[in-house]
């Protein structure tokens, strides 16, 4: 993957295997280069490779898929990654990578917890997932409380 078209599609891509949403939603959602920035900052342009890499070539082999994503997900090095991204899309937050981790590949790296942006708080997946809204970010419209959320019935 070269330029930066090139690393958001492979970030788009890997991201939709881990979070269970098409890559058409999550490039829609307009966060993904940013997550793919602030990834490359806390966790380090090299590992982000590596990850996306590994997420790439577990695919390949879409029969024994579930399992390179679940080794992928329990390794030392990517894990955290991984298990942070799928955060990321889902919460539009980030948690700091855990401290033996950092101490290991990212010694000296700044990371904290922290809500990228308004945009990634609206656009987290969980909204889509539960068939609601942000809370206090995007208005329901009066009255609807009264209403079934969609797809539901009385």
């Amino acid at each position: 993957m070269t330029g930066s078209v090139g690393k958001l599609d492979g970030f788009i891509k890997a991201s939709a295997v881990l979070v269970g949403y098409p890559q058409s939603a999550l490039a829609l959602t307009g966060v993904g280069s940013d997550y793919l920035t602030l990834c490359e900052e806390r966790v380090g342009t090299a590992i982000l490779a590596e990850f996306l890499e590994a997420i790439a070539k577990a695919v390949e082999k879409p029969r024994d898929a579930s399992v390179a994503i679940e080794k992928i997900l329990d390794d030392h090095k990517l894990g955290p990654v991984g298990r942070n991204i799928i955060q990321l899309w889902y919460l539009g937050g980030w948690s700091a990578m855990p401290g033996d981790w950092r101490e290991t590949y990212r010694n000296g790296a700044a990371d904290e917890d922290m809500i990228p942006s308004a945009l990634a708080y609206k656009q987290g997946l969980v909204w889509k997932t539960l068939k609601t809204h942000p809370m206090g970010a995007k208005a329901p419209g009066f009255g609807s409380w009264a209403l079934n959320p969609p797809g539901e019935t009385e």
